[in-house]
C-alpha cells in the first residue's frame, strides 16, 4: 500500500480538489492568533452581559426610588428608554459571542496551499468574522506580484500576503503564518525557469 503524499490531509478541501499531477509545495491555515481574538470577543461578551445585568437592577431601583419620592408616573417613554439600555447591552454581548464563534469557525475551517500550478484553499471572508468561508482557486499564471507583511509589533510570525492579479485586482490573504515563507514560495513558482 502506497503512503499518502507529503502534506496530505485526507478529506480536506485541498486534497479533494487537487489535479492528478499537481503537487503541494507549501500548506498552511490561519494563524492560531485568531483563537486569541475569539477569546477576547468572549471576554467582551461576558463583560457586556455582566454590565447589562448590573445596570438593569440599578436602573430599575433608581426609577422606583424616583417614582416613590416624587410621586411621578414613570411608565412613559423616558422610563422605558432607560430600561432598554440593558437590552442593548445584552444585544452587544450576543454580537461579541457570535463574533467569537465566527473567528473559531474561520480558524478551524481554513486551509491554504501553494501547488506547482495554483494557490488553492478556503479562508474566511471578513464579513461575519469567518462564518462564511470563501474558496480560493488562483492559477499561478494569473499572479502578477506578491507582497507579504508581518503583523506589527507582535512576537508571533504571522501577517498578510497580498497577491496582485494580472487583471489589476488584489487578493489579500489575512493572518497567514510565516507570510515571508509563503511569499518566497509563490515568487519561486513565478520565477521563469
Amino acid at each position: 500500500m502506497a503512503s499518502p503524499p507529503p502534506h496530505s490531509r485526507p478529506g480536506s478541501y485541498i486534497d479533494r480538489h487537487l489535479l492528478p499531477a499537481e503537487r503541494i509545495l507549501f500548506r498552511t491555515r490561519m494563524h492560531w492568533a485568531r483563537a486569541v481574538r475569539a477569546l477576547l470577543w468572549i471576554v467582551l461578551g461576558v463583560f457586556f452581559y455582566v454590565i447589562a445585568r448590573l445596570s438593569s437592577a440599578v436602573i430599575t431601583q433608581g426609577l422606583n426610588d424616583i417614582a416613590r419620592r416624587s410621586g411621578l408616573d414613570l411608565t412613559g417613554f423616558s422610563a422605558n428608554f432607560w430600561r432598554a439600555i440593558p437590552l442593548l447591552l445584552l444585544a452587544v454581548a450576543l454580537i461579541e459571542v457570535l463574533s467569537a464563534v465566527g473567528e473559531l469557525v474561520g480558524l478551524i475551517g481554513s486551509e491554504l496551499a501553494i501547488t506547482d500550478q495554483r494557490i488553492l484553499g478556503k479562508l474566511p471572508r471578513s464579513l461575519l468574522r469567518g462564518m462564511i468561508l470563501r474558496k480560493i482557486d488562483l492559477p499561478l499564471n494569473e499572479i502578477a506580484q506578491v507582497m507579504g507583511s508581518r503583523a506589527f509589533l507582535t512576537p508571533f510570525n504571522y501577517g498578510n500576503v497580498r497577491l496582485s492579479k494580472t487583471d489589476r485586482r488584489w487578493l489579500t490573504l489575512r493572518d497567514i503564518p510565516r507570510p515571508d515563507e509563503f511569499q518566497k514560495q509563490v515568487e519561486l513558482m513565478l520565477a521563469p525557469s
